[in-house]
């Protein structure tokens, strides 16, 4: 009779509820005893599809990894907060919902309840258009606005994160420095509306010939940076070269004329000992002789 109170008081609450009977000490033991309406309307799995909480979990998360990893933070998040005698544990995830969506929540979990005793009462807050307000916004912090690359100061945390990366790996990483030839005489002749189209048809042209893991960054005016993960100085000359035929090949059309831009391009690996300013140093000292060979060419950084 209690419990049919406290269920019927939960089924008119507009946030989805679970609320699942500990069968014994594991957590897989859990049982979902109740869902209200709004679970069923929201994320439409009903009591016959998850009669224990592993069902449930096979459902929310279908891809195996993603759902290993969830439950690993979820009863990690259940037993840290029963350690410290609190009573609410909180996480949040994608869930996919009954209908194909999938959908972001926040899941509470009161784990002590006097009302409920043996009992998780579980609620899910829906965050989906919050969280993906957030990413794009995220993604817009990071993103050059004109190229639709990598801006600088996302850049510099790439630069740090690969660093790091290579510090703990042992395993070298390079830079590219790319700087657009007689980028000036393109505005001054035809305008800065040409120029803006070239620098964008040079940016969109090096990440479609680099790999997934490679990141290309808008550094500066007429200049870009490729950040080539796990890959040796002589690697980078081989992808530094392709990267300025694949540019050479461009034909930008601006009313009546044409115009096909070049790179020059400046190599640099890291080194055991060798800071990220030296490194982007010895990038620019490349550039630079790139530039004194007659541009469209590659320079390359001595180990």
């Amino acid at each position: 009779m209690h419990n049919t109170m406290v269920f019927d008081f939960l089924d008119v609450i507009p946030m989805p509820v679970l609320v699942s009977e500990m069968a014994g000490n594991a957590h897989s033991a859990h049982r979902p005893r109740f869902v209200n309406t709004a679970f069923l309307e929201q994320i439409g799995y009903g009591l016959d599809e998850i009669p224990d909480i592993e069902s449930w979990f096979r459902l929310a998360y279908p891809d195996p990894e993603i759902r290993k990893a969830v439950e690993n933070d979820w009863f990690l998040a259940i037993d840290r907060s029963l350690a410290q005698g609190r009573r609410i544990a909180e996480s949040s995830a994608p869930i996919q919902c009954k209908n194909g969506q999938k959908r972001w929540f926040i899941i509470t979990a009161q784990v002590r309840s006097e009302s409920l005793p043996n009992m998780h009462i579980v609620t899910f807050r829906d965050i989906h258009d919050l969280k993906m307000l957030s990413d794009k916004n995220h993604r817009l912090s990071q993103t050059d606005q004109l190229t639709g690359v990598f801006n600088r100061r996302a850049g510099q945390q790439l630069l740090e994160s690969e660093m790091a990366r290579s510090h703990r790996s042992g395993l070298p990483f390079s830079v590219v420095m790319c700087d657009v030839d007689h980028f000036k005489f393109v505005n001054d002749q035809w305008g800065h509306a040409c120029g803006d189209q070239v620098l964008c048809r040079v940016a969109q042209t090096l990440r479609s010939t680099c790999r997934n893991i490679d990141a290309v960054v808008r550094w500066g005016g007429d200049e870009f940076l490729v950040i080539l993960p796990a890959t040796a100085l002589k690697d980078s000359r081989i992808v530094a070269d392709r990267l300025r035929q694949s540019v050479q090949s461009l034909e930008c059309r601006w009313e009546a004329a044409t115009v096909s831009p070049t790179l020059s391009l400046g190599c640099a690996a890291s080194q055991p000992g060798l800071s990220l300013a030296e490194l982007m140093k010895a990038a620019d000292e490349s550039l630079y002789a790139a530039k004194l060979q007659g541009r469209n060419a590659v320079g390359v950084a001595s180990e």
